[in-house]
């Protein structure tokens, strides 16, 4: 019999990956030790969870537990383990507490306090103080070029150096308090101006509705007339602000009253612009108004046009607004008693409206060299500010990190300016009542309107005080008017030199409180003012070579001050720029080049544009009352050097500019 040969064996192979299935054990259920009382009498399954079994969570059922023996021990040891560790804490914290905090836990300790709620307080009032503890609210702005105060400032009978501002002016140091101002209150002698909000209910519900067509945006409004209210209206004022939002909350509308209250005048020329649409409706508005009757908000809208043109370096135009809202104010009888029996309201917008229609005037006609439109004060009495401050029309300020409401005074600085305004009517008069404007003075009329304006100053009412400076409108009061300098100039240098050192320092004060930034007309005035005496005082420096460099430093630093001033103005409105370039010009090529560091001006192209739509007859400030202000018309001066390079190498700058305007 034969075999068949044996087949080989296949050759094991190495199973492929995944092919290996090892056996699956189901997984443990985990052990319930002990089921809840209420599994354990219903007698259904208890998975054991805690706190909250999966019955009693379905069935939304109390859970109790049975505690075990051993549970119970486990616990018992948790609890010691935890007194043992908060008596550690505690032992801790003493060692490390102060004298007066230490003695204050053990009194706790010795009067029974439990530990852990020893420890809750401390951890507690910790996080609580930590909690109250609000960031540096000191704000201010550093000098440009010398940081320090100068010398010839820091006199002994100079009263701004006891104010609260100049004390602060530190971040270093403490606060310094005034003695009758609660801690509550100081935000507003530490922090600028522009920090602070206007609280007022009744601008909250101000709408755009029946009041302008070129926004829709309700809150954009509201900035915007809240921008007006802070930084405008405390300086003209020619409407009362509770009654011209009552007004715009009303079902009706005035159309010419509604405030040109946006100012994005860099290029006001530009008709994209907000700025422009908001003055064509306004011009408009005001036309067709004036076409059909003649009203007190047409004399308001009249004025704030005058301001948005002046502003604008349009001056010759904005003259032409002013003498028709003259017009409209003498044919209603604006500057006298009603005649008739006026309700409250309308009572109080007519005073209001004619103070400060005679106030502007007043400076204006002051400022421009003319004699005033207005030969006496309003036949009005105002109330006493004082005690009816609600009068005027108050106003308040929210600081950051304060609940408390700030009034700015508005009808102590109401009363303040108008005597002054009635001060400058009477100077206008005698400097240039008489056609041939020889704007010299007798010896009797200097000393009578210098004991004038010493007996105003006097009088200032407490929160105009040099000790409680601190708003930009108060910083307007304390110059009084620099231009008094050049009149005190003719006979008493030291009453000039004693203006002088006051403007400087309030000047300083100013921006190291508030900076240039925020929209202050007024401050142009001062600062071309004050800067063309630092460009004089330059130049006789280097002309007599004996001039020491501690004191050209001080006049550098003025310079550089108000020019910084005059750049950050120009931001915002035309006349800024305008009177940046004038300043420059009469720079010597050393100090325009120290000037550029702080400061850019604008393009070439830009400057044309600017020279192109200038009408002003703005008399740039002079420091000799005698000079003849037609020479110094800052339109007419900025064409004569409208092609001059203003360049830092010296080379095209001519000479007979470089001593000032």
């Amino acid at each position: 019999m034969t075999t068949s040969p044996l087949r080989p064996l296949p050759q094991l192979l190495p199973a492929p990956p995944g092919a290996c299935r090892r056996p699956t054990t189901q997984p443990k259920k985990p052990q319930v030790s002990a089921a809840c009382n209420n599994c354990r009498a219903r007698k259904t399954k208890c998975n054991g969870e805690r706190p909250k079994c999966s019955q009693c969570a379905t069935k939304d059922m109390p859970c109790v537990y049975t505690e075990t023996e051993s549970r119970q021990v486990k616990r018992e040891y948790e609890e010691m383990r935890g007194k043992r560790s908060a008596h550690e804490k505690l032992f801790d914290m003493l060692r490390t507490m102060s004298e007066t905090d230490s003695a204050d836990v053990l009194r706790r300790i010795r009067a029974g306090g439990n530990v852990q709620d020893i420890l809750n307080q401390i951890n507690d009032g910790n996080l609580l103080m930590q909690l109250s503890l609000f960031p540096e609210r000191r704000r201010g702005y550093e000098l440009p070029y010398r940081v320090e105060i100068p010398a010839f400032i820091r006199t002994g009978n100079n009263l701004y150096l006891e104010s609260v501002v100049y004390e602060n002016a530190s971040t270093t140091s403490e606060p310094v308090p005034l003695a009758d101002v609660k801690e509550s209150a100081m935000n507003i002698y530490m922090m600028p101006y522009s920090s602070a909000v206007m609280a007022d209910p009744l601008l909250s519900r101000v709408t755009t509705a029946k009041w302008t067509n070129v926004i829709i945006n309700n809150t954009l409004l509201r900035q915007l007339l809240g921008a007006y209210f802070m930084y405008q209206h405390p300086s003209y004022v020619y409407l009362h602000k509770d009654l011209f939002l009552q007004d715009m909350l009303m079902p009706y509308s005035r159309p010419a009253a509604i405030v040109q209250a946006i100012h994005d005048s860099t290029q006001f020329w530009n008709p994209h612009t907000l700025g422009y649409l908001f003055l064509a409706e306004t011009k408009r508005l005001w036309e067709l108004e004036v076409s059909e009757s003649l009203s007190l908000t047409t004399v308001e809208a009249a004025l704030i046009l005058q301001i948005v043109m002046n502003e604008n370096g349009l001056d010759r135009v904005g003259l032409s607004y002013m003498l028709q809202a003259l017009l409209i104010a003498k044919e209603i009888d604006l500057f006298q008693k009603p005649k008739w029996s006026a309700n409250e309201e309308l009572t109080k917008a007519r005073a209001v409206t004619a103070w400060r229609f005679f106030n502007w005037q007043s400076m204006y006609c002051y400022y421009f060299f003319r004699t005033s439109f207005l030969d006496r004060p309003p036949n009005i009495a105002l109330p006493d500010p004082m005690k009816y401050p609600e009068w005027y029309g108050e106003f308040w300020l929210r600081y950051p990190n304060s609940q408390i409401l700030e009034s700015i005074h508005l009808g102590c600085e109401f009363g303040a300016r108008s005597a002054l305004r009635v001060f400058i009517m009477d100077m206008s008069i005698a400097l240039y009542g008489t056609p041939e404007r020889k704007a010299i003075l007798t010896l009797d009329q200097i000393l009578g309107f210098y004991f004038r304006l010493d007996a105003w100053f006097t009088s200032l009412p407490d929160s105009l005080r040099p000790q409680k400076v601190l708003r930009r409108l108060q910083y307007a009061i304390q110059i009084k008017d620099p231009s008094a300098f050049a009149i005190f100039k003719q006979k008493f240098d030291r009453i000039a030199s004693e203006a002088r050192t006051s403007v400087e320092t309030v000047l300083r004060l100013y921006y190291m409180r508030h900076s240039f930034e925020v929209h202050n007309t007024f401050s142009v005035w001062i600062q071309v003012f004050v800067g063309n005496l630092a460009v004089e005082a330059l130049k006789y420096a280097r002309i007599d070579g004996s001039g020491d460099s501690t004191m050209i430093d001080v006049h550098r630093s003025t310079l550089v001050l108000c020019a910084l001033g005059l750049h950050s103005q120009g931001l915002s409105y035309q006349l800024g720029k305008l009177s940046f370039r004038a300043l420059q010009v009469c720079m010597a090529p050393e100090d325009l080049q120290l000037v550029r560091t702080y400061c850019t001006p604008g393009e070439e192209a830009e400057q044309s544009l600017l020279l192109q739509h200038t009408q002003s007859l703005w008399p740039l400030p002079i420091t000799n009352i005698n000079d003849n202000p037609d020479t110094a018309l800052l339109n007419g001066f900025l064409r004569e050097y409208q092609d001059l390079d203003l360049d830092t190498d010296g080379k095209s700058r001519s000479s007979n500019v470089s001593g000032g305007m």
